[in-house]
This record gives C-alpha cells, structure tokens and sequence, in this order.
C-alpha cells in the first residue's frame, strides 16, 4: 500500500519514523518493569507509525518486517492475556 494513498507527506512519514523510536524506548521500559501488555501496545504502534516511511522509501521487505512485529506484539498480548 503506497504511502500516499495512507495520506502522509515523506515529511510526515519521517517524523512518524522518528517518533517511533521514541515510543520503543518508552515500550522497553515496561518490558524492563514486566509490564508486557503495555509494552506490546507500544511496540503496535511503533511498528504501525513506521510502514508509511517504509512505503515511501519503497523498502518492502522492512514493511514486511514491521507487520511481522505487530502480529507478533498480537500474539504476545493475547498469550499474556489468555
């Protein structure tokens, strides 16, 4: 899915980028306290802010990498919760 078609500039694709870094630091800390849940739903939406820079890069394989992520934090969350 084509950046543009998500509705962000390359300037706001690479702010979300840097953004997302950021939040994984944030979702570690609560990875350090055990707080696993929490640090899943950071690392959600980390992953997510990323794919339109990946898209706009046109670097799939990385968008590909991201999803991964994500349906792993899914999976984690579930897991903890069931």
């Amino acid at each position: 899915m084509p950046a543009i078609t998500l509705g962000l500039s390359y300037r706001r694709a690479v702010r979300a980028r840097k953004l997302s870094v950021l939040l994984n630091v944030i979702g570690f800390f609560f990875f350090v306290s055990g707080q696993i849940v929490i640090c899943a739903c950071f690392k959600i939406l980390a992953e997510g802010m990323r794919i339109p820079y990946f898209e706009h890069e046109r670097a799939r394989d990385l968008t590909f990498l991201s999803l991964f992520f994500v349906a792993g934090s899914l999976l984690a969350i579930y897991l903890r919760l069931r």
